[in-house]
C-alpha cells in the first residue's frame, strides 16, 4: 500500500463507518509508536506523526529535560539533564522536550501492516457501537426475528444486525420452534459485552402479553385505555388490569 492508497483507505473507512479521520490517524500513530519500539529494539520514548494530506510517516525520539536522573528511574532512557540539554538547544528549560527524527528506512513495511490492523480494529469497534446504538432502546420491547440456530439450552433468534438468545426455559410450555420460522420475542435485557450486544429474550415474561395487547388493541396504543398491571402464568392464563381517565 503506497501513501496515496493509505490516505484513500482512511477516507473510505471514515465515510462508510462514520469514524472521524483524526480518530483513525491518532490510533495508527499510537500503534506505530509501539511497533517501532518492538521491531527496532528502541528504549527511547517516540512520537509518530502522519501527514494527513500526503500520508508520509515520521518517527521522532522524544527526550524530556529534567534537573536530575536517578539510576533507579525506570524512565531514565527518556530523559536528559538540563546542562546536557542546553548544549543541544540553547535556552531550553526543565519540562521541555527535545525531538529528533529517527524514522527507519524500512519502516514502511511495519507501518503498512500496523495500519491495516488498526483500521480493521476501528471498523469492528464502529460496527459494534452502531449495533449497540440500534438496539439499546429496544429493552422491554417486542421484536420479530427468525429462529436461526439451536443448542441444548437456547434458541438463537436473528434480529437483523444481531442475534438474541431465547432460553428454552423462556418458551411457553409445550411450544416448539421450527428453524427459519418468524417469531415474536420480548427483550428482557441488553448488555454491551465488549464484543457486541448480549440480547436476552423471552416469550413467558408478563411484558410479552403487555406489548402484544398494545400492538393489537387501538385504544391501548392511543392511550384511551391504559394497562395498569399484567400477571401471567405462561401457556395457561393471564390477568390484565386496565383503567381509563
Amino acid at each position: 500500500m503506497n501513501k496515496e492508497e493509505f490516505i484513500t483507505a482512511v477516507d473510505v473507512v471514515s465515510k462508510e463507518k462514520s469514524i472521524s479521520k483524526d480518530t483513525i490517524f491518532e490510533a495508527i500513530e499510537l500503534a506505530l509508536a509501539s511497533a517501532y519500539k518492538k521491531n527496532f529494539d528502541s528504549k527511547t520514548n517516540v512520537r509518530v506523526d502522519i501527514d494527513r494530506q500526503t500520508g508520509e510517516i515520521k518517527v521522532f525520539s522524544v527526550i524530556t529535560v529534567v534537573d536530575e536522573i536517578s539510576e533507579e528511574d525506570e524512565e531514565k532512557d527518556y530523559k536528559i539533564i538540563l546542562k546536557d540539554a542546553q548544549k543541544i538547544v540553547k535556552g531550553i528549560k526543565v519540562g521541555e522536550t527535545i525531538e529528533e527524527e529517527v524514522t527507519p528506512k524500512d519502516f514502511g513495511r511495519v507501518a503498512a501492516s500496523t495500519a491495516k490492523q488498526v483500521v480493521t480494529q476501528k471498523i469492528r469497534e464502529a460496527e459494534r457501537n452502531s449495533i449497540m446504538s440500534e438496539f439499546e432502546g429496544k429493552q422491554d420491547e417486542l421484536l420479530i426475528g427468525l429462529a436461526s440456530r439451536e443448542d441444548a439450552q437456547n434458541y438463537y433468534i436473528d434480529l437483523g444486525r444481531a442475534h438474541g438468545i431465547l432460553s428454552k426455559r423462556e418458551l411457553i410450555p409445550g411450544e416448539k420452534i421450527e428453524m427459519g420460522s418468524s417469531i415474536k420475542v420480548y427483550v428482557t435485557k441488553i448488555e454491551d459485552t465488549g464484543k457486541g450486544p448480549l440480547i436476552l429474550l423471552s416469550r413467558t415474561h408478563y411484558g410479552f402479553v403487555k406489548r402484544l395487547l398494545e400492538l393489537e388493541i387501538p385504544e391501548l396504543e392511543e392511550g384511551i385505555v391504559k394497562l395498569y398491571s399484567v400477571a401471567r402464568d405462561a401457556g395457561s392464563r393471564s390477568k390484565v388490569a386496565v383503567y381509563s381517565d
